[in-house]
């Protein structure tokens, strides 16, 4: 079973929604013949032309109305998110018109050929059934195959939707089949792009008619969904990227390429950030002399136990983007010369929660002093 809901798919729930209705609505009042498709006399003698289009819409048996039921619920919507709303309305009102039309030829000449015996068409919307199971069955491939008590008997999981149509289209024979036939034909005629029929859309107008009004008859909660944002922030890439490393290391065997860069990473990711950041040759008028390692609080923005974490978090993400590792020492001597009093250890980490911007990470030191 593939889809469990009509979401993204109101064509296709107003489809399933007014078959229903009607095959009910007919079988209460015992008006079901008048649904059906009979040559003579209603057609011939009686012109009784409008059960071309109403025998769409009025299922002849609770057993039609069921498996019919079922294989829409299956195939419409998955197609109609496929498509769009308005093509897929369009792929139907194509191929329902080319049903219709084949419908009444192969009424005359099957007349014509047994000279009288094939009259009757049952009613139910066997063609536009059988159109929508032809492009699902185009359109969506398999999910999975499962074995049935031998290694011959090979099944997918659209197993269910291809025997209820079997049941379907043997359900009131021959009819039932040629109707079924006549509806796969039209969906591959329109598949084909046969008179350019792929390029014809409902207009606009009727379009947004048929909206409004469904909107109203069928309500839904659409509105009250809560709206989620598109944006992605830093901290999210981060996790991405580290999830994926994780992933890709879990999934290496061996000493590949992948599993030497991995492991490449985990040891520059292990190491700390002071050195990673080690002291560099500053120029002579800015040299200064070594500090101790104890500096006091008050002279550095941030704690010592959270550089070496940001480092860490830093070193990882430049590994996995291919983002610079750290800063370079003229940005370093540029803000030494600014900030004497500040720790070279201070400057590496105003930078690095910067992005290495000397600008950003200058108005840090000096919010911080």
């Amino acid at each position: 079973m593939s889809t469990s809901s009509f979401a993204g798919a109101p064509v296709s729930k107003a489809l399933l929604s007014v078959a229903v209705a009607c095959s009910i609505v007919a079988a209460v009042t015992s008006t079901q013949h008048l649904f059906h498709l009979p040559l003579v006399p209603h057609l011939i003698r009686d012109h009784q032309f409008y059960r071309l289009l109403a025998h769409h819409f009025v299922y002849a048996n609770s057993a039609e109305l069921l498996l019919g039921t079922l294989l829409l619920w299956q195939t419409s919507a998955e197609v109609e998110r496929l498509f769009g709303t308005r093509k897929f309305a369009s792929f139907l009102v194509v191929t329902t018109a080319l049903s219709t039309a084949a419908t009444a030829v192969t009424l005359l000449l099957g007349a014509r050929l047994t000279r009288g015996q094939f009259n009757f068409f049952p009613s139910g919307p066997f063609a536009a059934t059988a159109a929508i199971l032809y492009q699902s069955h185009r359109l969506v491939p398999p999910l999975y195959h499962f074995r049935l008590f031998h290694p011959l008997l090979t099944f997918s999981n659209r197993f269910a939707i291809y025997l209820l149509a079997a049941l379907l289209f043997t359900s009131n024979l021959p009819s039932s089949a040629i109707l079924c036939l006549i509806g796969i034909t039209s969906s591959l005629a329109y598949t084909s792009d046969f008179l350019s029929m792929r390029r014809y859309r409902i207009s606009r107008r009727v379009y947004k008619s048929l909206a409004r009004i469904g909107g109203l008859v069928f309500r839904t909660d659409d509105g009250a969904r809560i709206r989620r944002g598109t944006a992605v922030t830093a901290e999210e890439v981060l996790l991405q990227s580290l999830a994926a490393a994780q992933g890709g290391a879990a999934g290496a065997v061996g000493g590949g390429l992948e599993a030497s860069a991995l492991r490449g990473l985990a040891q520059r990711a292990a190491q700390p950030a002071v050195e990673a950041t080690a002291p560099t040759p500053a120029p002579a008028e800015t040299a200064e002399p070594p500090q101790t390692p104890a500096a006091p609080a008050s002279t550095s923005p941030t704690t010592p136990s959270r550089a070496p974490r940001m480092g860490f978090l830093r070193q990882w993400q430049a590994g996995l983007t291919g983002a610079p590792e750290g800063p370079t020492a003229a940005q370093i001597a540029e803000l030494t010369a600014i900030f004497p009093h500040h720790t070279r250890q201070a400057i590496v980490t105003a930078l690095q929660e910067n992005e290495l911007d000397v600008t950003r990470a200058a108005e840090a030191l000096l919010a911080a002093s």
